[in-house]
């Protein structure tokens, strides 16, 4: 306990030194910037001896202004629907009226009871079948049916 103490009064007092310079302070010089100015661009002067090459020209550029736009994949849709943990639900229910402790029966039929809750919203689509099982083994605790793996 006394070199904890005796540690922690060295770093106090090589922390707190009074030798340190002060902060420097940097002025700032409040001179204006100059405005930048677009460049000036100047259009070549037209052809008129060869009409088809300044229509190609007009062409690609409103490709290069308009491009078309290209397909993207499809957005993530809704969690695909039908799959079900009910199985699971029913194992920890079976699993609840066989155990003999009753710590754990008791939160074998929790788990079961929050299980068909969960059941419903992973048949809805609105949370994988993979994140519900998770949660329904964090609420059976450490063992839990085959269906629940």
């Amino acid at each position: 306990m006394k070199t904890a103490w005796m540690v922690g009064v060295v770093l106090l007092a090589i922390g707190c030194s009074k030798d340190d310079p002060p902060p420097v302070t940097i002025p700032l010089d409040p001179t204006p910037v100059a405005s930048v100015e677009e460049p000036h661009l100047e259009e070549p002067a037209e052809d008129d001896a060869n009409p088809d090459a300044s229509a190609a020209a007009d062409d690609a550029a409103a490709t290069t202004a308009n491009p078309k736009p290209t397909p993207r994949s499809p957005a993530p849709g809704p969690r695909r629907r039908g799959e079900s943990i009910a199985s699971c639900c029913a194992a920890l229910g079976a699993q609840a009226r066989v155990e003999s402790d009753a710590s754990k029966k008791g939160r074998y039929k929790q788990a079961s009871s929050t299980c068909y809750g969960i059941d419903k919203v992973v048949k809805a689509g609105r949370t994988s079948r993979a994140a519900a099982l998770r949660q329904v083994r964090a609420l059976a605790g450490s063992r839990v049916p085959g269906p629940c793996r």
